[in-house]
């Protein structure tokens, strides 16, 4: 018994600090990365005012909360709505999705998970 909560204990101690360090999230079943990151940029890329996107998110238990930096197209009018929107969408796209910011940016960011 002492060694079967041993090993529960480090398991949990694992998930612990990989989600301190803002470990790129993964599917519940563990067997791989979570899929709703690239879902999010996906559909960022297919709006028409958006010219490319990158999505950075972090799991906090069973919710996703993340930052989407989008470069908008040259001569985008309202953005500021279609920023609200998009991010309304983005929520939309799983009930998982709690809070995105989407962020207008000149160059995406370099990013290395």
């Amino acid at each position: 018994v002492s060694v079967d909560i041993l090993h529960d204990g480090v398991g949990t101690l694992k998930v612990a600090v990989a989600d301190l360090i803002d470990r790129k999230p993964e599917r519940t079943d563990q067997k791989g990365a979570e899929r709703l990151p690239g879902k999010v940029r996906e559909h960022l890329e297919a709006l028409d005012w958006v010219e490319k996107a990158d999505v950075r998110m972090r799991e906090e238990g069973h919710i996703f909360v993340g930052e989407a930096f989008v470069i908008p197209k040259a001569g985008t009018r309202d953005l500021i709505a279609k920023i609200e929107r998009a991010v309304a969408e983005a929520k939309a796209i799983d009930w998982r999705m709690h809070d995105l910011v989407v962020q207008p940016v000149a160059d995406l960011p370099p990013y290395k998970p």
